[in-house]
Protein backbone atom coordinates (compact mmCIF):
# COMPACT_ATOMS: atom_id res chain seq x y z
CA UNK A 1 0.00 0.00 0.00
CA UNK A 2 1.21 3.63 -1.15
CA UNK A 3 1.47 5.82 1.74
CA UNK A 4 -2.05 7.44 2.34
CA UNK A 5 0.05 11.28 3.87
CA UNK A 6 1.26 11.80 0.23
CA UNK A 7 -2.27 12.46 -0.66
CA UNK A 8 -4.22 16.36 0.10
CA UNK A 9 -6.18 16.51 3.39
CA UNK A 10 -10.04 16.90 2.98
CA UNK A 11 -9.71 18.69 6.81
CA UNK A 12 -7.14 18.55 9.39
CA UNK A 13 -7.46 19.27 12.82
CA UNK A 14 -5.16 20.13 15.61
CA UNK A 15 -5.75 19.79 19.34
CA UNK A 16 -3.97 21.01 22.12
CA UNK A 17 -5.11 19.69 25.39
CA UNK A 18 -3.26 21.27 28.35
CA UNK A 19 -0.42 19.11 29.35
CA UNK A 20 -0.56 16.48 27.10
CA UNK A 21 0.71 16.28 23.35
CA UNK A 22 -0.66 17.92 20.37
CA UNK A 23 -2.93 16.23 17.82
CA UNK A 24 -3.54 16.54 14.15
CA UNK A 25 -5.69 14.34 12.28
CA UNK A 26 -6.17 14.53 8.37
CA UNK A 27 -9.02 13.54 6.91
CA UNK A 28 -8.07 11.90 3.62
CA UNK A 29 -9.37 10.03 0.70
CA UNK A 30 -7.12 7.09 -1.07
CA UNK A 31 -8.28 5.40 -3.89
CA UNK A 32 -7.21 2.01 -4.39
CA UNK A 33 -7.47 0.04 -8.12
CA UNK A 34 -9.48 -2.49 -8.22
CA UNK A 35 -11.53 -1.46 -5.32
CA UNK A 36 -15.23 -0.45 -5.79
CA UNK A 37 -15.75 0.75 -1.91
CA UNK A 38 -14.31 4.30 -1.37
CA UNK A 39 -11.05 4.28 0.91
CA UNK A 40 -11.05 7.34 3.63
CA UNK A 41 -8.33 7.62 6.57
CA UNK A 42 -7.41 9.66 9.39
CA UNK A 43 -4.07 10.02 9.17
CA UNK A 44 -3.12 11.06 13.13
CA UNK A 45 -0.03 12.45 14.22
CA UNK A 46 0.67 13.11 17.89
CA UNK A 47 3.82 15.78 19.03
CA UNK A 48 5.11 18.08 21.67
CA UNK A 49 6.45 21.24 21.29
CA UNK A 50 10.72 21.29 21.88
CA UNK A 51 12.39 24.25 23.65
CA UNK A 52 12.50 25.98 20.27
CA UNK A 53 8.61 26.31 19.94
CA UNK A 54 8.82 23.45 17.35
CA UNK A 55 6.37 20.86 16.98
CA UNK A 56 8.25 17.13 17.04
CA UNK A 57 6.50 14.19 16.03
CA UNK A 58 6.47 11.56 18.25
CA UNK A 59 3.72 8.92 17.10
CA UNK A 60 2.15 8.96 13.61
CA UNK A 61 -0.87 5.95 12.67
CA UNK A 62 -3.46 5.99 10.15
CA UNK A 63 -6.98 4.65 11.01
CA UNK A 64 -9.62 3.99 7.87
CA UNK A 65 -12.96 5.53 8.72
CA UNK A 66 -16.24 3.89 7.42
CA UNK A 67 -17.03 5.79 3.93
CA UNK A 68 -20.63 6.82 5.50
CA UNK A 69 -18.73 8.83 8.18
CA UNK A 70 -17.00 10.57 5.66
CA UNK A 71 -19.65 11.57 3.86
CA UNK A 72 -21.10 12.64 6.86
CA UNK A 73 -17.68 14.84 8.28
CA UNK A 74 -18.14 16.40 4.34
CA UNK A 75 -21.86 17.02 4.25
CA UNK A 76 -21.41 19.25 7.30
CA UNK A 77 -18.90 20.78 5.08
CA UNK A 78 -20.44 21.75 2.46
CA UNK A 79 -23.85 21.98 4.07
CA UNK A 80 -22.87 24.54 7.04
CA UNK A 81 -22.85 28.43 6.99
CA UNK A 82 -20.05 28.81 9.23
CA UNK A 83 -19.50 32.64 9.72
CA UNK A 84 -15.73 33.65 9.06
CA UNK A 85 -16.40 35.98 12.38
CA UNK A 86 -17.59 34.65 15.38
CA UNK A 87 -20.09 36.33 17.87
CA UNK A 88 -17.92 35.40 21.04
CA UNK A 89 -15.73 37.62 22.64
CA UNK A 90 -13.74 35.09 24.04
CA UNK A 91 -10.24 34.85 24.46
CA UNK A 92 -7.23 32.33 25.40
CA UNK A 93 -7.92 30.63 29.27
CA UNK A 94 -6.89 27.14 30.17
CA UNK A 95 -8.25 24.43 28.26
CA UNK A 96 -7.96 22.48 25.35
CA UNK A 97 -7.74 24.46 21.78
CA UNK A 98 -9.20 23.07 18.36
CA UNK A 99 -8.01 24.25 14.84
CA UNK A 100 -9.88 23.06 11.88
CA UNK A 101 -8.48 23.64 8.25
CA UNK A 102 -9.72 22.86 4.64
CA UNK A 103 -9.50 24.33 1.42
CA UNK A 104 -7.49 23.51 -1.95
CA UNK A 105 -5.33 25.29 -3.96
CA UNK A 106 -7.74 27.87 -4.96
CA UNK A 107 -8.73 28.52 -1.14
CA UNK A 108 -8.83 27.84 2.20
CA UNK A 109 -10.06 28.39 5.79
CA UNK A 110 -8.97 28.56 9.59
CA UNK A 111 -11.21 28.33 12.60
CA UNK A 112 -9.66 28.45 15.81
CA UNK A 113 -11.63 27.71 19.09
CA UNK A 114 -10.90 27.40 23.16
CA UNK A 115 -12.96 24.91 25.10
CA UNK A 116 -16.23 25.02 23.59
CA UNK A 117 -17.05 26.49 20.07
CA UNK A 118 -19.20 29.40 19.39
CA UNK A 119 -22.54 28.48 18.63
CA UNK A 120 -22.55 29.36 15.06
CA UNK A 121 -19.31 27.22 14.55
CA UNK A 122 -21.27 23.95 16.02
CA UNK A 123 -20.74 21.78 12.95
CA UNK A 124 -16.70 22.50 13.07
CA UNK A 125 -16.93 20.55 16.39
CA UNK A 126 -18.56 17.80 15.17
CA UNK A 127 -16.17 17.57 12.62
CA UNK A 128 -13.46 17.29 15.69
CA UNK A 129 -15.57 14.72 17.60
CA UNK A 130 -15.84 12.42 14.27
CA UNK A 131 -12.29 12.34 13.32
CA UNK A 132 -11.27 12.07 17.48
CA UNK A 133 -13.07 8.96 17.31
CA UNK A 134 -12.63 7.26 14.25
CA UNK A 135 -9.06 7.42 15.23
CA UNK A 136 -9.09 6.01 18.48
CA UNK A 137 -8.65 9.01 20.62
CA UNK A 138 -10.68 10.10 23.58
CA UNK A 139 -10.34 13.53 25.64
Amino acid sequence: MENPMSIEPIVSVIVRPPLSPSLLLQLIYKPFPDEEEENYWVICQESIRNECNEDKVIEEWTAPIPPVVAAEVINLLKDSLIPPISKSQLTEVDGCSYEVYFGDAFSSAHYQWWLSPPEEWEPLAEVVDMLLGCSGIYL
